[in-house]
């Protein structure tokens, strides 16, 4: 089967990257208004969650800044002819292109770093559950960056494709993957656990948080996939496929924010919405909160899951 010419992969590239970044707008707008309309003891609590999805928001918008400059240049400034076009996307040592390599590993480390995050916290801080995502992690920032690095020494013409940059963009997705993988079950699965634990006392679940949960990961893991896919059989598919996964970081990591903020899923309420002690089911980030009836346990760290005196509701930390 034919492949995708450059030049046409970089203009698909920059339009499903668009796209992607147009819903990450979206959601990062809902997300800070439903981040922000919490009390203000939550509001502190949630300022960690504002500071990281900006962040995301900052990135994307600067790979996206650079794709645009680079698509004047190729087709415009440099692009006189079709193979000027193609040359110019070619040219793998331009500073916009490692530039942009770079922001993306960076994006990358910080959402994997918070799912990393969301799995200790979920964890009742336990730091062996986190060990192998944090080697992984420090893997990752290894190979992103020196495949940044790698792309600044080659030679105008040179494939994105030769043994020298492959490794690092192997290797780099393959843990990323890994990553996320291992997070994501490790997550869904502690929350299993706890539903084992309430289920018998109450009528509501945690299943429709470990739903949310494995949907977002699927999500990023897809993308993952496709992209690997495109780059091990050498086609030019793996640029849009690249490109795209920039903003859908940003993306994956909000819609839980929204799904929860919003209640968009069955079993979750509006976390402002006014619940009778002892009764319904709240889940909103930063903490979470489970309202379940007269059922008292004591777990030996109490950041995760506490109780008040008197009180029948738990408190989970922002998943």
């Amino acid at each position: 089967m034919r492949d995708i010419g450059l030049a046409e992969a970089q203009l698909l590239a920059i339009f499903v990257e668009s796209i992607a970044f147009g819903m990450f707008v979206v959601l990062y707008g809902i997300s800070l208004w439903v981040l922000r309309k919490k009390t203000r003891t939550q509001e502190r609590k949630n300022r960690l969650l504002i500071i990281v999805i900006t962040i995301m928001m900052i990135l994307a918008i600067a790979h996206l800044a650079i794709d645009l400059a680079r698509l004047l240049d190729g087709f415009i400034t440099n692009g006189v002819t079709a193979d000027a076009t193609v040359a110019f996307y070619a040219n793998l040592s331009h500073p916009t292109e490692y530039s942009k390599t770079a922001i993306y590993v960076t994006q990358t480390l910080i959402g994997d770093a918070f799912v990393i995050y969301r799995t200790w916290v979920v964890w009742n801080r336990t730091w062996w559950v986190t060990v192998i995502p944090t080697l992984l992690l420090v893997g990752n920032a290894i190979t992103g960056y020196g495949c940044s690095y790698q792309m600044s020494k080659t030679v105008p013409g040179a494939s994105v494709f030769i043994s020298s940059l492959s490794t690092y963009i192997t290797a780099f997705f393959c843990m990323t993957f890994a990553t996320n993988v291992i997070c994501t079950l490790m997550i869904a699965g502690r929350l299993m656990m706890r539903q084992k634990t309430i289920g018998s006392h109450t009528k509501h679940s945690l299943w429709p948080v470990v739903s949310m949960v494995v949907e977002s990961g699927a999500i990023y893991s897809a993308a993952l996939i496709a992209f690997l896919i495109a780059y091990l059989v050498n086609s030019n598919g793996q640029y849009p496929a690249l490109d795209i996964i920039q903003p859908l970081i940003g993306v994956t990591f909000s819609l839980i924010l929204v799904r929860v903020g919003l209640g968009l899923s069955s079993g979750v309420s509006d976390p402002t919405a006014p619940t009778r002690h002892g009764e319904g089911s709240q889940f909103p980030m930063g903490p979470l909160s489970i309202n379940v009836s007269r059922l008292v346990e004591q777990d030996s760290d109490r950041d995760e899951f506490s109780k008040p005196s008197g009180s029948d509701s738990y408190d989970l930390k922002a998943v």
